[in-house]
């Protein structure tokens, strides 16, 4: 429970001013995260594990750990889903998807963010329908730019509709590349 908390308080400081100091904390105790990791598998307990380790995800990319993230998070998830709750599940694939598009995966990337994007349909998680279908849109950039750019434009509106500016930056560089393509 401990390192769990920990893990969720600097998911919500990663991306801001106190970065550095989070990045530091969580360095110094990676071999205690690792270990809950660990034993959230032996154990069967899903939920732990995938919340601990998709809360990570920003130290996975900013680390370097891509590798490390995506190995905790593929065998966390492979558990049984009766392990697991939907809204779990969905954020765990949205991590898995972040680091598989970082390592440049992304056909592995393609099927699971239409998975993720039908859970967080069904979740009703319009945040979260957005950031797959920007997902989707950098997926399909090499194959097929125009449904990329397709994606991209629905990912926009979806990020507008809930008011999220920031967000749209990804998608609108996103659509960017699929049309130099």
């Amino acid at each position: 429970a401990f390192y769990l908390d920990l893990a969720e308080r600097a998911a919500e400081n990663l991306n801001g001013p106190q970065q550095g100091r989070w990045l530091d904390i969580l360095d110094q105790e990676l071999d205690n995260v690792r270990a809950v990791i660990r034993r959230s598998i032996a154990s069967g307990d899903a939920e732990t594990g995938l919340r601990l380790a998709a809360a990570l995800t920003m130290f996975w990319l900013f680390r370097g750990r891509w590798k490390e993230g995506r190995g905790h998070l593929e065998e966390l998830l492979a558990l049984p889903a009766s392990h697991k709750t939907p809204a779990c599940r969905a954020a765990a694939l949205d991590a898995l998807i972040d680091l598989m598009s970082w390592q440049g995966d992304y056909d592995a990337t393609r099927c699971l963010a239409e998975e993720a994007l039908v859970a967080h349909r069904e979740l009703g998680n319009v945040a979260g329908v957005a950031n797959q279908l920007s997902s989707l849109g950098y997926a399909s950039i090499g194959p097929d730019p125009e449904a990329a750019r397709e994606l991209f434009r629905e990912s926009i509106d979806t990020y507008r509709e809930i008011g999220a500016p920031p967000m749209i930056a990804g998608s609108l560089i996103g659509m960017a590349c699929a049309e130099m393509r």
